[in-house]
């Protein structure tokens, strides 16, 4: 709209601050609640309005003055950044209101002109969103739930692939795990209202359901993979009892791939009807073990039969997410009782802000180091004495952040992205020097570049490249020096957010790994504890479980997240890689057994819970309190609890004598549906059980190992 009206006025130089207006607004348009977004675009705006007018004024005082202010304002913009997500995104908003302060000035404007061109940006922007998501909010929520929907797709095929493929995926499928908790709690904070209500739309309404179900269908799948590793013990991959079981899982992917597409494009959408005939052939493949009298064949049957429950459990939450999608009925009692206590709340108290200025707060550091280096800037770019050594700053400001790895990795990103810019702007140059051509691929570019900041940065530095460098050739003509200059002051600058990252404040992830871990561990533990009161008084499922298991969900997403930037620590400041990775793998597959622990009892009859089995559980308990003591540095850990050898016996016997009783009643032509009911949950539970027990100790063992080890 900007290049419009500038091609139309031949006010080519207006288009620039009027697009940095309409930048500053943008930045802090996240996803949230509608109320927050709004607030969050104002208030950015505004924030940054008020930097860039200031720094404007900056550029006529004294430069001891200049650099003195601008240092204040870079400490407070970017301590913005304790609030979470959003008050990150005004915080780099502010940030690069000075940096676009240089350029606005280079182009000749009055402080006033300037101003006001960047005040028209931001309203038009504001007005344009606010239109967008009154008419456009129902199908952005669908398009991010079709994105939910696909990741979902995508951990059935890896989980697949892991157990019966046997391929190494434990990463890939951690990865996506974290990834979808943070595409739950984005739909929570979308869907519903902070007091839990939902939205009044219909539409939204639906994807509310379907979103309920989505999880559920990814909380079962990740249940599974006990039963799955189990299964994988017994049978091989190729064999044609657990063919059907394969084809049936392949099909689920496909199918919510599908389903994601469709979500996309609001098409209708019908189930496969291949998924059921494939549990039906999967239930045919169970009569010859059902009319065999060997215990090898009813192990086996008793593992198949529980993938089929399994399986039949993944087609129902299908089946409904199938009905939800397609029934256009409002229905005006549906609520959502409870559930706003799921949406995680930023707390935006000036609190928050003064108990963070200390240096153990990473962002107060990370402040510190930020003035450190745009000082540096400051003072090179005075002494170099370009027009365009301001880039330095920008790039200071752009790649440093406030960890290591990722400071690297931008470093890098901007460096090899500026380079491609400059090469083809060379190209586009040679081509054509029309101005009103330049401008509208620099407009293009620029749009295509912050649209990328979050998610591709080489390719988000390669198109702010091309569209500043088409910039400034359209209005000065010079080409070949201006990228010279552009790829000489980027690596000046990726050099300085490199020497302050490593050398002022440092904070290295192997300070922070065995807090992540601690709450990991904790957090296990309550889910847990939470399962085994469902286990024992027989009641339905509350929002205080769903609560703890949520928490158990994020706290071990977190902790991978940790350790992925542990990793991209430089390799002196991670010595502890390999035993941390076995903490963090520990963690999840305790995380696993839970969930399959719980998913068997709230979908089977249960027996009254025994003393034998309540011994074992205390002891995996203490175990896991004994990890997390260690975690957090709590010497002279002594056991609460005994190793429960003689009730796993009593456990093991009480199994035994029930497939005993069991194989008795099938020589006799009894078929007793109890007796093998009893004895499906006697195995599933006693192999759970036992699996716990050894990754509590497990758990145990390396944690005092890891603390043993030198940092």
């Amino acid at each position: 709209m900007a290049l419009v009206w500038g091609y139309y006025t031949h006010n080519y130089k207006a288009v620039f601050p009027i697009s940095i207006g309409a930048l500053f607004a943008y930045f802090p348009n996240i996803e949230g609640s509608q109320r927050h977004r709004v607030i969050g675009i104002i208030l950015g705006f505004a924030w940054s309005f008020l930097v860039l007018a200031i720094h404007l004024g900056l550029f006529y005082t004294p430069d001891w003055l200049h650099f003195t202010v601008m240092m204040i304002f870079v400490f407070i913009t970017s301590m913005l950044a304790v609030y979470g997500l959003r008050g990150g995104n005004i915080s780099f908003g502010g940030l690069f209101a000075i940096v676009s302060s240089y350029g606005i000035h280079a182009f000749g404007f009055s402080n006033i002109e300037s101003l006001l061109y960047v005040l028209v940006g931001g309203i038009i922007y504001i007005i344009l969103s606010g239109i967008s998501q009154f008419f456009y909010q129902s199908h952005h929520i669908q398009s991010m739930l079709a994105d939910c929907v696909e990741l979902t797709a995508d951990y059935f095929r890896k989980l697949e692939q892991q157990v019966w493929d046997s391929e190494d995926l434990e990463a890939d499928i951690l990865q996506i795990e974290s990834k979808l908790n943070t595409f739950h709690e984005v739909l929570r904070s979308v869907l519903l209202i902070k007091d839990g209500r939902l939205l009044t739309s219909n539409k939204i309404r639906r994807q509310y359901l379907i979103f309920k179900e989505v999880i559920d269908l990814f909380e079962t799948t990740l249940a599974a993979s006990h039963d799955l590793e189990l299964a994988r013990e017994h049978f091989d991959g190729t064999e044609p009892l657990v063919k059907p079981y394969r084809e049936f899982t392949l099909l689920m992917a496909a199918e919510l791939e599908r389903l994601s597409e469709l979500l996309r494009l609001n098409r209708k959408f019908t189930l496969n009807p291949e998924l059921q005939e494939k549990l039906l052939q999967a239930e045919e493949n169970l009569k010859p073990l059902l009319r065999s009298r060997s215990k090898e064949a009813h192990d086996r049957l008793l593992i198949l039969r529980t993938l089929i429950d399994l399986k039949n459990r993944q087609l129902n939450r299908l089946s409904v997410i199938s009905k939800h999608y397609e029934n256009l009925i409002f229905t005006d009692k549906m609520g959502a009782q409870g559930e706003a206590k799921f949406i995680t709340t930023q707390d935006y108290s000036y609190k928050i802000l003064l108990t963070n200025l200390n240096f153990d707060s990473a962002i107060f550091k990370h402040s510190i180091r930020l003035c450190v280096a745009i000082g540096i800037c400051f003072l090179l770019q005075n002494v170099i004495s370009d027009d365009h050594a301001s880039w330095i700053i920008a790039t200071c400001i752009v790649v440093l952040r406030p960890n290591y790895g990722l400071t690297r990795s931008r470093a890098f990103d901007r460096i090899g992205g500026t380079l491609l810019g400059g090469v083809i702007t060379l190209l586009i140059v040679y081509i054509t020097d029309y101005r009103p051509a330049l401008l509208g691929l620099a407009g293009i570019s620029m749009t295509l570049g912050f649209s990328y900041v979050a998610s591709r940065y080489f390719l988000a530095s390669t198109y702010i490249t091309l569209a500043i460098i088409l910039l400034y050739v359209a209005f000065t003509g010079r080409s070949f020096d201006l990228i010279l200059d552009r790829v000489f002051f980027t690596f000046i600058g990726s050099l300085i957010a490199l020497f302050v990252i490593y050398f002022i404040f440092p904070v290295w992830e192997k300070e922070n790994i065995f807090t992540a871990i601690r709450k990991s561990i904790n957090a296990n533990r309550r889910y847990l504890t939470a399962v085994n009161r469902i286990y024992e008084t027989k009641e339905a499922v509350d929002t205080e479980f769903k609560l703890l298991r949520k928490d158990a969900f994020v706290k071990n997403g977190n902790l991978y997240e940790a350790f992925q930037r542990m990793k991209d620590d430089p390799k002196s400041k991670r010595s502890l890689l390999s035993n941390t990775y076995a903490l963090v793998l520990l963690c999840h597959s305790m995380l696993k057994g839970i969930a399959a622990y719980s998913t068997y009892i709230q979908n089977h009859q249960t027996t009254q819970m025994s003393e034998e089995f309540k011994s074992v559980m205390r002891y995996i308990m203490d175990q896991l309190r004994m990890a997390a003591n260690v975690m957090e540095g709590i010497g002279n850990n002594v056991p609460a609890e005994k190793d429960p050898l003689q009730a796993l016996e009593q456990l093991d016997k009480y199994y035994y004598n029930l497939a005993k009783l069991h194989e008795s009643e099938l020589e006799d032509q009894i078929h007793d549906t109890d007796t093998s009911a009893k004895l499906q949950e006697g195995r599933m539970i006693l192999d759970q059980v036992k699996a716990l027990k050894s990754l509590a100790e497990n758990t145990y063992q390396m944690s005092q190992l890891v603390k043993q080890l030198p940092a």
